[in-house]
């Protein structure tokens, strides 16, 4: 009888909903870390930032395609944030994505936050997403 070989891996092109839904079930598990980031600390296992979580969620599900999907996430993110489609205000000088990333992490370091309303508005935003 054979060994059995390693899994075949599926390669899934991931959407704004599958990484949000990620990164609302990690903010859940490890919590929520507010204010300025300690790059001396460990996103995976302790408390992470909103923007910190998405960018695991992309890294963690092993997707190909993750500039796409990173950037998605965080559009659909910053425009819940907002209410509405977000527009970069022409003043702006950095990427879109970073301003989608200030919009969502200036969101998520407003003191009182906590990790329970993050994953819930994460999780809204993901439903919003999925269409």
């Amino acid at each position: 009888m054979a060994e059995p070989g390693p899994r075949p891996r599926r390669d899934v092109r991931p959407t704004a909903s599958s990484v949000l839904e990620f990164a609302a079930a990690h903010l859940q598990h490890v919590g929520l870390h507010p204010g300025p980031w300690d790059w001396a600390r460990d996103a995976r296992t302790g408390p992470a930032t909103i923007t910190h979580a998405v960018t695991l969620a992309v890294r963690q599900l092993g997707y190909h395609h993750r500039a796409s999907a990173g950037a998605a996430a965080l559009g659909r993110l910053a425009d819940r944030v907002h209410g509405c489609p977000i527009v970069v205000p022409p003043w702006w000088n950095a990427s879109t994505e970073d301003y989608y990333r200030a919009t969502v992490w200036n969101w998520g370091s407003t003191p009182g936050r906590t990790a329970a309303g993050a994953s819930a508005f994460l999780r809204g935003a993901a439903a919003l997403a999925a269409g």
